[in-house]
C-alpha cells in the first residue's frame, strides 16, 4: 500500500493541531510529513520534503494559500493540492479549481470528512502511478519493437531479400528517442 506525504499548512495554531492529532492519516494511506504556519514556511519546508499533497487554508498573512499552490505547481507540477477555507464565496472556490485543487473543504472540518477527501486523493494518485508506470512499459514495448523491426529490415538489405529500394528503408521508424541506438 503506498505512503504518501502530505504537508498541513495554516496560520491557526489550534486548527492546525487539531487537524494534525484528529485525522488517521496511515488509514487513508498518507503520512504527515510536516505543518506549516504559513505559506512561506511551507515553500522552505516543501524544498526539503517535497509532499505528494499540500492541504493548505487560503486566507494566511503574507501570502495567501492560492498564492503558495501556484508558486509550487510551478516548481512541483506533480505535487496535488486540498483547499481547506473558511470562505464560501464562490469566487474562491472557482479560483482554487483553476489550479486544479483535489478538493475544497469548509471550515469548520471533521476528521471523517477529511479522511473521506484522503482516501479519494490517494485512489487519484494510485491512479496516476498505474499510469505512468504503463507509460512505461509502453515506451519500452515501442523502442523494442522499432529496434527489432530495423534490425529485420537492415538483414533483408544485405542478404539480398529486400524487396524494395534502398530508399524504402528510411521510411521504416526511427528510435523512439536517444536511447535506442542501432
Amino acid at each position: 500500500m503506498a505512503q504518501y506525504k502530505i504537508l498541513l499548512v495554516d496560520d491557526e495554531v489550534d486548527v492546525r493541531e487539531s487537524i494534525a492529532r484528529t485525522v488517521d492519516w496511515e488509514a487513508c494511506g498518507f503520512s504527515l510529513c510536516g505543518c506549516a504556519a504559513g505559506a512561506l514556511e511551507a515553500l522552505e519546508m516543501a524544498k526539503d520534503l517535497v509532499p505528494d499533497v499540500v492541504m493548505t487554508d487560503i486566507c494566511m498573512p503574507y501570502m495567501d494559500g492560492l498564492e503558495l499552490i501556484e508558486r509550487l505547481q510551478q516548481m512541483y507540477p506533480a505535487m496535488r493540492f486540498v483547499v481547506v477555507s473558511g470562505h464560501d464565496d464562490f469566487a474562491y472556490a472557482q479560483r482554487a479549481m483553476q489550479f486544479r485543487v483535489m478538493d475544497y473543504l469548509l471550515k469548520p472540518l471533521s476528521a471523517q470528512g477529511i479522511m473521506k477527501v484522503l482516501r479519494r486523493a490517494k485512489e487519484q494518485l494510485d491512479e496516476q502511478d498505474r499510469q505512468r508506470v504503463n507509460l512505461e512499459i509502453l515506451r519500452d514495448k515501442v523502442a523494442k519493437n522499432a529496434q527489432q523491426l530495423r534490425r529485420g529490415v537492415v538483414l533483408e538489405y544485405l542478404s539480398g531479400s529486400f524487396g524494395g529500394d534502398a530508399h524504402a528503408l528510411c521510411a521504416y521508424p526511427q528510435p523512439v528517442d536517444e536511447r535506442i541506438a542501432f
